[in-house]
């Protein structure tokens, strides 16, 4: 046990300034996402996620800081949630990932989607959630090549004010 708190440790204090920073608040976004999803109706939820865009999205291409911030900010969400005492799945880190892009106004897609099988009464569709920025997949893994999408939602955040 004393060796795996200190594995984590030594982890934590080699991650980026970015990780270190941002963990705690990505693990409380990751909680609090996973509350929204548990009592929070999915058509209410809905407008959190950005526009809806039916099953196509564009992806527009990053900034090289963008996708720096993409690329960090996923790690951070991905540790808070393999460190989380409750179940951190898919769609709670849409949620957490996308209001972390927002912050940095990284323009996102979150994808929804379900697992091509064939329909079964005792086995339950498998859906998944992930979300992309650019050519990064924040969270989610690599979800396209398993799964089909239903919905899209995306925001590309307005431009800076001059």
């Amino acid at each position: 046990m004393i060796s795996l708190v200190g594995r984590k440790f030594t982890v934590l204090m080699h991650a980026p300034l970015f990780i270190k920073l941002w963990l705690l608040p990505a693990w409380v976004l990751l909680g609090l996402g996973r509350l929204t999803v548990l009592i929070i109706p999915f058509r209410r939820i809905v407008p959190l996620l950005g526009n809806f865009a039916g099953t196509e999205s564009q992806l527009p291409l990053l900034a090289p800081d963008q996708r720096n911030s993409a690329l960090l900010i996923g790690q951070t969400v991905r540790m808070a949630g393999r460190h989380a005492p409750w179940r951190a799945n898919c769609f709670a880190q849409a949620i957490a990932a996308s209001l972390l892009l927002r912050l940095y106004k990284i323009p996102y897609s979150i994808f929804f989607g379900v697992r091509p099988t064939i329909a079964h009464r005792h086995r339950p569709i498998e859906a998944h959630a992930w979300t992309a920025a650019g050519d990064v997949a924040i969270t989610g893994g690599q979800g396209f090549k398993s799964f089909t999408v239903v919905a899209v939602f995306h925001t590309i955040p307005s431009p800076p004010k001059a």
